[in-house]
């Protein structure tokens, strides 16, 4: 399959390095960047999307890597030229376009998917099946903590950049509308986009808090979930355990908004449990579930569904940074 790379960052180059090691039947016959001066042999290299008008025929699907900003228009040329798409998250900056893209894909039967990375992670689909088993008991709060010194951007904010993957993990754990949603901000002076975000959204009987930041000074990925039966951490950064849950609950947690029970409460604290996760490669994972929805022709809509509520999640919380 003969598939062209649209972007020479940071994120392509771990699909080339991907396909190079992993997918044998994938070539990547053509590159567009405007930046790059690379000259891969064997390979078209263009410097604009719309020279790619005569190859169309050629290729089997593209992977946009390109900043966000740059999606609709990228894609929406891709699609418009049959060409199945992967592009990387979050699909645009804004519902009202999102939409029209998944719209263009169905209408012309070409498969639109977003490479939402974390979804194809070992650790965050056992997290899936422990909150879907009832496991941790009703969930109580959630915590994202995503930090790293750099890489800055100017073309987006941390919301943007990092933010999208913790809603997406939310969204993929939650399937329930919020009711409410405040945020908060930090800009360096002088500049445009947000370094910092802190966000709080709020749903029935539960409270999720979400921190993104490339100011830091360290690299963390944490999540933290509270339950009413365990609890759960996941620490991306921590290889041997990245998953720990934790026997700890309060007793008759239900019952302290009666004054009869205000003080008469204990904790439960038992045994700390790390599961085995068998690992695997989660963007190798992506390619091949985007292979697999276009050689069996799957719908469109769980990816959409998935894409909308993510970016619609992510407009929301801007609205509300102060």
């Amino acid at each position: 399959m003969n598939v062209v790379m649209i972007g020479d960052g940071y994120w392509s180059g771990n699909f080339k390095r991907t396909i190079k090691s992993n997918f044998p039947s994938l070539k990547i016959s053509h590159t567009v960047d405007p930046l790059t001066n690379n000259k891969a042999p064997g390979t078209v290299n263009l410097k604009d999307y719309k020279d790619l008008k005569p190859f169309v025929d050629d290729i089997d699907f593209a992977i946009v890597c390109s900043p966000t900003i740059t999606h609709y228009e990228i894609v929406k040329f891709l699609l418009e030229n049959n060409i199945h798409t992967l592009v990387e998250k979050p699909i645009t900056n804004n519902v009202d376009e999102a939409n029209k893209l998944f719209s263009i894909a169905d209408k012309k039967n070409v498969c639109l998917m977003v490479d939402h990375i974390y979804l194809y992670n070992a650790s965050i689909q056992m997290i899936k099946k422990i909150i879907d088993r009832g496991d941790l008991g009703n969930l109580i709060h959630l915590s994202f903590y995503r930090t790293n010194l750099g890489p800055i951007r100017t073309d987006v904010s941390a919301l943007w950049d990092l933010t999208t993957h913790d809603v997406s993990i939310l969204n993929n754990f939650i399937n329930k509308k919020y009711k409410k949603i405040a945020a908060s901000g930090f800009k360096r002076k002088g500049t445009k986009v947000h370094d910092m975000v802190n966000a709080s959204i709020e749903y029935d009987n539960l409270f999720v808090t979400l921190f993104s930041s490339w100011l830091h000074p360290s690299k963390e990925r944490i999540i933290k979930i509270v339950g009413d039966k365990k609890m759960l951490i996941f620490d991306e950064m921590n290889s041997n355990e990245k998953i720990k849950i934790y026997d700890k609950k309060i007793d008759n947690l239900n019952k302290l908004q009666s004054k009869k029970y205000s003080s008469q409460f204990s904790f439960n604290v038992g045994n700390i449990t790390i599961p085995f996760i068998k690992e695997s490669d989660p963007l190798s994972n992506v390619l091949n579930e985007f292979i697999y929805r276009i050689t069996n022709k799957v719908s469109n809509k769980s990816s959409k569904s998935e894409a909308i509520r993510v970016v619609e999640t992510l407009e929301n919380i801007e609205s509300k940074i102060i």
